[in-house]
This record gives C-alpha cells, sequence and structure tokens, in this order.
C-alpha cells in the first residue's frame, strides 16, 4: 500500500461523501505534497476542531515518508464551488 492508498483509506472512512475523496500527488525536489480534494461539507470533518484530525493525519503520512526517505506534506484543497 502506498502513501496515497493509507490517506486515502483514512479520508474515506471520515467523510461523509467517500466516493468524491480524491488525491493527488505531486513530487519535486523538496518531497512529497498529497493534496487531498474533498467536499465543502466534509472539510470540518477531515480537518476537526482545532485541526486535530488533519495534524493526526499530517503525522501519520509524516511516519510513513520517514520509512521510505522522504518528506511527505498534505494540504487540503477548497472545494471550486465554495464561497467564503
Amino acid at each position: 500500500m502506498n502513501d496515497v492508498d493509507v490517506l486515502a483509506t483514512f479520508i474515506k472512512a471520515m467523510v461523509k461523501y467517500p466516493d468524491s475523496v480524491h488525491i493527488e500527488r505531486k513530487v519535486d525536489e523538496r518531497g512529497v505534497l498529497l493534496l487531498i480534494k474533498i467536499e465543502k461539507e466534509d472539510m470540518g470533518t477531515v480537518i476537526g476542531k482545532g485541526g486535530k484530525h488533519i495534524h493526526a493525519l499530517r503525522l501519520l503520512m509524516a511516519v510513513i515518508g520517514a520509512k521510505n526517505n522522504a518528506n511527505v506534506a498534505i494540504m487540503v484543497v477548497e472545494p471550486e464551488n465554495s464561497i467564503l
């Protein structure tokens, strides 16, 4: 199981709309960036109160990255149809 599959498994278990979860993987000289795209309604669930859920997910990805000698970061992308 790679980093995208692990992250997708956790996020799909958390959200109301698991079929709309999309994770994009980008690699550059600084490491790996995983972009999480989810429904607007699921943003609060993934981020969590005080950012606790996203912090735990980032820690998990950092551990997986360390095992593979890579810097892995994650970022939740704001939905395109969001009005803030």
